[in-house]
């Protein structure tokens, strides 16, 4: 019987204290429940998204955010861990069915939190969501077993063994973390970087890119092979049943119809029917898609000489007198997203083809390396576009012609192959007049990667298929980059005696994992080799450079991790060039500024040089002078913000 107290006071406090009771019996009644929903709650939080159209704008009100989302999604994985491990713990119908519900919850948040458009991204969430819950589970399981043995065994005996194995656990892995970095200031041929020549380059004490390489790979953990992956999305929408369709030629393309926002659809809209054609007929058509076998679509690029292509070309070199090109052929292959360290790291056979040619005298051709490249800014429009047009992205009064323009102007053919659905390998506007003077490559090929089958329509940021896909992004029985390379290969051979300009570009390494870019390596190298031959007898310049290092790791820049962040601003850049050159007074400088900073503007520069036109940007300078006897101040010389400057004075 309810005590009762005449004092109004006393009643007071006594109700209170039933209430708290009652809240504290239900809360332990019930707490699985209050974390379930807690868990929903913090993974709903994490999803905060990008609503604007512009995607440096984007990047730059999410990335000082990336922390406190990704602590939001991970405590939620957190918490739904806990409720898949309660019922060994607390065997009641309560937790039983909590870890259904869990359960239930997880796989609909899964479903819901699509991601895939660019004002959001969280499938980058959903991705850690099911990655850390795991880890927790296994962590839990871990110390549930280990508080187990230790109460139902010798407590010496558990210390003596708990002991053993984790002193072979330090015995195992410390020396992969104490050697992590070795790699790290190492170049071509064991040369090394050099820090005490012009700027001091930061250095990492960690490199826990090293430490984990491989273990994302996640094509290898679900053993996908491209040959035997089935293309699944529904197409007929676009292709209405027709069996053989030939793409679009989107050099006919103009500036809008090229931009981001429309290109997919244009390309869809502009498909043909070329079922009824003969087969030479079709031949015309630079990139078919056969489906008459339904079960293996084949894919065939055609690039048909075009002789008057060649005579205005030939027009243009014959009006041509002072100011020749030095090179005769540009290849330029660029890969999204890797650093120099991870150049060799990630494309080892690659790399190897770069170093037989370093200091190499005996070779026609010969090699650069630069330690000090510093790319202004983790994001590709940022830093390729002044590569290619020497504008400054916030400076744009003075707006210059892209740079294989000026290898146009003296009498190249041009061409383009890009492994995603995009004109340029970063995102542009229809708008964008005010950043690129646009004008087409004689070739391009990109318009196949358009398909819905590649980039799903309406969902181009998906993380598990497509251009930003953890996998292997596979199309139609091949790596998608096995068909640029086919395109690259095709166009050099078809034109094996005009001068002539490629740009390719692989978007392989823009992923979390920086696992799925492995898969180029080899390919690559096969194009290299194939076409090695040409390289050294055609007087041609071959330059592989990347952006920036792998900005899509938030859980690595959450934790500041020093490798990923140094490597952030330091991407690759390798430069092969003729004898001739390499001996001359600019291969000397070359060879001098291997340990001088290297910026954007110093590549466009030196483009022009290559190209002899000497259309030099207003900033920087070019890579063909001595650029290691300058104090070349980040901000003050080169437009590189202080916090992405890589590489400074000792005072």
């Amino acid at each position: 019987m309810k005590k009762i107290f005449v004092d109004e006071k006393e009643n007071k406090k006594l109700f209170q204290h039933d209430i708290k009771k009652r809240f504290f019996i239900f809360v332990q009644n019930n707490f699985p429940l209050l974390f379930l929903i807690l868990a929903i709650y913090f993974y709903i939080l994490s999803l905060e998204r990008c609503r604007l159209d512009s995607e440096s704008e984007c990047y730059k009100l999410f990335f000082p955010k990336i922390g406190q989302l990704l602590f939001r999604c991970i405590f939620s994985s957190f918490l739904f861990s806990l409720n898949y491990i309660l019922p060994l713990i607390y065997k009641s119908s309560t937790t039983i069915i909590t870890f259904f519900l869990t359960f239930i919850s997880q796989f609909l948040l899964y479903l819901a939190d699509d991601g895939t458009n660019f004002q959001s991204h969280g499938s980058y969430n959903r991705i850690l969501l099911v990655m850390m819950t795991i880890i927790f589970i296994i962590i839990e399981l871990i110390t549930i077993s280990i508080i187990l043995f230790y109460k139902n065994n010798n407590k010496f005996f558990s210390f003596l063994l708990f002991g053993i194995v984790f002193l072979y656990l330090i015995f195992i892995y410390i020396s992969k973390f104490t050697s992590s970095c070795d790699y790290w200031q190492k170049g071509l041929k064991g040369s090394n970087l050099d820090n005490e020549k012009n700027c001091k380059l930061m250095i990492p004490k960690t490199c826990w890119l090293f430490i984990f390489d491989g273990i994302l790979d996640f094509s290898k953990m679900i053993g996908l092979d491209c040959k035997t992956n089935k293309e699944n999305a529904s197409v007929e929408e676009y292709y209405k049943n027709a069996k053989i369709i030939a793409f679009p030629e989107t050099q006919l393309f103009n500036f809008t119809q090229r931009s981001y926002r429309y290109l997919q659809k244009n390309v869809l809209e502009n498909m043909i029917d070329i079922s009824n054609l003969d087969p030479n007929e079709q031949n015309e058509f630079e990139v078919v898609l056969d489906r008459s076998n339904m079960t293996s679509p084949q894919i065939k690029i055609n690039i048909n000489k075009e002789n008057l292509l060649i005579e205005q070309k030939q027009k243009i070199l014959n009006s041509l007198y002072d100011n020749q090109p030095l090179v005769d052929n540009v290849l330029i292959i660029f890969v999204d997203a890797i650093s120099r360290p991870q150049f060799k790291q990630k494309l080892p056979l690659v790399y190897e083809w770069f170093e037989k040619y370093y200091e190499n005298k005996t070779s026609t051709l010969e090699s650069f390396q630069f330690f000090k490249y510093n790319s202004p800014i983790p994001n590709t429009q940022l830093s390729l576009g002044p590569i290619l047009s020497g504008t400054h992205p916030n400076k744009r009064d003075i707006v210059n012609r892209l740079i294989y323009n000026h290898f146009k102007d003296k009498g190249f053919i041009t061409a383009q192959g890009i492994d995603f659905c995009n004109a340029l390998p970063f995102n542009y506007e229809h708008n964008d007049t005010n950043i690129f003077q646009w004008e087409n490559f004689d070739y391009e090929f990109f318009s196949l990667f358009c398909d819905p089958n590649f980039t799903v329509y309406g969902k181009d940021l998906g993380i598990t298929q497509g251009p930003y896909s953890i996998y292997r992004r596979c199309l139609y029985g091949k790596d998608a980059f096995e068909y640029v390379l086919e395109f690259g290969d095709k166009f050099w051979n078809t034109y094996y005696n005009q001068k002539k300009f490629l740009h390719l570009s692989f978007i392989d390494g823009h992923e979390f994992t920086l696992e799925a870019i492995k898969y180029l390596d080899k390919p690559l190298r096969n194009f290299l080799d194939k076409n090695e031959k040409s390289f050294e007898t055609k007087n041609t310049a071959i330059i592989f450079l990347s952006d920036h290092g792998l900005h899509m790791n938030g859980f690595g820049n959450a934790l500041n991790l020093d490798d990923l962040i140094i490597e952030l601003n330091l991407p690759s850049l390798f430069i092969l060039l003729p004898r001739y050159i390499a001996d001359s007074k600019e291969g000397e400088n070359l060879k001098n500024n291997e340990n001088s900073i290297i910026s954007n503007y110093d590549i466009y520069n030196f483009f022009q040089d290559l190209a002899a036109t000497k259309q030099f940007s207003k900033y920087g300078d070019s890579m063909f002078n001595n650029l290691l006897i300058q104090t070349r101040l980040c901000l003050r010389d080169l437009t590189i913000a202080d916090h992405n400057c890589r590489c400074f004075y000792p005072e």
